[in-house]
């Protein structure tokens, strides 16, 4: 009888183990059909919970190398809207007095979110007027107005500067490889890129202004489906003829700041799959497309921010911004550079402080794709599993909405805040409900069916509590009986047997 009852024990092990592998099969497939859609339904939900796990986070620890306060936003704000005027009238004196005061007060570096693509746009304004009025000789007195010559100067006195370029992503045009060459030699081969976010027309800062700076880097921070921006890329492809089946790249302006604070030159950036390089200083993780995913500050933490007029007006000592990374850029709700993000809205330039700051730190989110936490589904299908199999299908349910609950707690209060692990967490809950409907079909299709036609045929002939004694004990049945010492009453029934001998025996 033990030998019997323990081959059915391994018989249900394996097709638990079974059932188990048939829902990590199908989960992998339904992850990977959804993640080939424009827009992943798991990958919302991942996205959704992340968003929640990193809002609900007070600190974040990031002050092992650089802490938030260290790093300044000067902030082209409304109010120094109010003050100053219409921005597209300022002199781009404005910007030289600016990053000069800051510079004589000794920051790490200058990182500047503003776009220098055109000359003074101030002498263009006075150009027309000045052809209206019939005064001749307007080139020179264009020269004389701008203050392109002055922002130059700034720039190049300052030393650590890095401007800031734009890709125009719907030009019919394209560039000439000739521009190549001002880009610095940085190179991947087609494999490794092959995925990478590519360039269509990068419009740069005027010349002027790209030789007077450290280095001139792009700002492309592409949003999700969802218009949420929750990735950075540190790399990207331009748009120039391949060179032996390499591709040229070119970095996001911050990166180059970084490089140079840790006095490395760009041959040290590597691209590799999964994963940037800066020499053997830095090892950032990336997705496919070079692209790290933020980890955003707390509620409890904030970058320095401080409005443009005031540094311009020289209101606070120049000390401030001792060995500080300052990032100018604009809050302003006109200039159309507020980006949504899972933390809430948050000017441009916040962006490119956070990717500093995370690699500064190397406080990495590292992102776990269906493949790499493969061995975990496994895992848990087959606990699972083994579980609903001795376990009535109403304890079933209960124990489901219990590990989905767990899952979603554990991902959002602990492995994704405290960890910095994030991971296909839809594809986990998509594998529990998995388990508990297949072990139902399983019961249904062979144990359950033969359990409910057996009882239908003895239920007529046999009292319904000694039925269910027999279905759930089945195991323990066999020909012949089971011997125990009992005390049984033998009785008769007065004139039964004359009563029996008149009747048919049915």
């Amino acid at each position: 009888m033990q030998e019997k009852q323990k081959k059915g024990l391994r018989t249900k092990a394996l097709f638990a183990v079974l059932l188990a592998l048939g829902c990590v099969a199908a989960t992998l497939a339904i992850t990977l059909v959804s993640n080939a859609l424009q827009r992943s339904p798991l990958g919302v939900i991942d996205n959704a919970l992340s968003d929640l796990a990193l809002k609900q986070r007070r600190t974040t620890g990031q002050d092992k190398v650089v802490a938030p306060q260290d790093i300044i936003v000067i902030d082209i704000d409304d109010e120094s809207l109010e003050k100053l005027g219409r921005i597209q009238l300022w002199p781009r004196a404005f910007d030289a007095g600016v990053i000069s005061y800051i510079a004589s007060g000794g920051p790490l570096a200058i990182g500047l979110d503003v776009l220098y693509t055109e000359p003074d746009s101030l002498s263009q304004v006075y150009a027309a007027l000045l052809k209206v009025k019939g005064i001749g000789n307007v080139e020179n007195i264009l020269r004389a107005l701008s203050t392109d010559d002055s922002l130059a100067s700034a720039i190049r006195n300052a030393g650590d500067v890095y401007l800031s370029f734009f890709d125009d992503d719907v030009s019919q045009q394209r560039p000439s490889d000739s521009l190549a060459a001002f880009f610095p030699p940085l190179y991947a081969d087609k494999i490794t890129a092959q995925n990478f976010h590519r360039l269509r027309y990068p419009v740069l800062p005027i010349e002027v202004f790209r030789l007077a700076a450290k280095h001139s880097g792009a700002i492309n921070a592409p949003r999700d489906a969802d218009g949420t921006t929750r990735t950075y890329p540190l790399v990207q492809v331009l748009p120039f003829a391949p060179k032996q089946d390499s591709l040229l790249l070119v970095a996001n302006f911050p990166v180059f700041m970084l490089l140079d604070h840790l006095k490395l030159p760009v041959s040290a950036l590597k691209a590799a799959q999964g994963k940037i390089f800066f020499g053997g200083e830095r090892i950032v993780p990336v997705n496919d497309r070079a692209a790290m995913r933020l980890n955003w500050l707390g509620t409890d933490e904030h970058f320095r921010r401080i409005s443009y007029y005031k540094v311009l007006e020289q209101k606070m000592p120049r000390e401030f911004f001792k060995d500080k990374f300052v990032f100018l850029g604009t809050s302003a709700a006109g200039l159309q550079d507020i980006k949504n993000t899972p933390v809430g809205q948050l000017p441009g330039v916040e962006l490119h402080a956070t990717a500093l700051c995370n690699i500064l730190n190397e406080t990495y989110l590292t992102e776990k794709n269906i493949f790499e936490v493969l061995l975990w589904l496994v895992l848990l299908a087959t606990v699972l599993q083994l579980v609903f199999q001795f376990m009535p299908p109403a304890l079933g349910a209960i124990l489901t909405i219990v590990a989905v609950a767990g899952e979603f707690l554990f991902f959002v209060l602990y492995l994704l805040p405290s960890q910095l692990v994030f991971i296909p967490v839809a594809s986990f809950l998509i594998l529990t409900l998995l388990c508990y409907v297949s072990s139902l079909l399983y019961r249904y299709f062979t144990e359950g069916r033969e359990k409910l036609i057996l009882k239908r045929a003895f239920e007529t002939y046999v009292p319904p509590d000694v039925v269910q004694q027999v279905l759930d004990n089945s195991d323990a049945l066999s020909l012949g009986g089971d011997k125990r010492f009992l005390t049984v009453l033998f009785s008769d029934i007065r004139g039964f047997t004359t009563y029996s001998e008149v009747l048919d025996p049915q």
